[in-house]
């Protein structure tokens, strides 16, 4: 169901559906490893943040961050 709701997505906004993934596991550690896999300039991430250093990036944020092969991105999407 979730990968043919992402394919959904895809198509409305017009990306090519093997440029977009699903994955099971720790979120932070599984998008490292798909971006390191496909060689990604960059990970853009949301992120709502709650408390200390939350505020700013969000849990699941932090943890792509640290230990990612390339430049991170966080865009703030407001409270969840």
């Amino acid at each position: 169901m979730t990968e043919t709701k992402l394919k959904e997505i895809a198509k409305r906004l017009d990306i090519d559906e093997t440029k977009a993934h699903t994955l099971l596991g720790a979120p932070g550690p599984e998008i490292r490893n798909l971006a390191a896999e496909i060689n990604a300039d960059a990970i853009v991430i949301g992120s709502h943040g709650h408390s200390g250093w939350k505020i700013l990036l969000g849990s699941t944020a932090i943890k792509v961050l640290h230990g990612a092969t390339c430049d991170v991105l966080t865009v703030h999407v407001g409270e969840a």
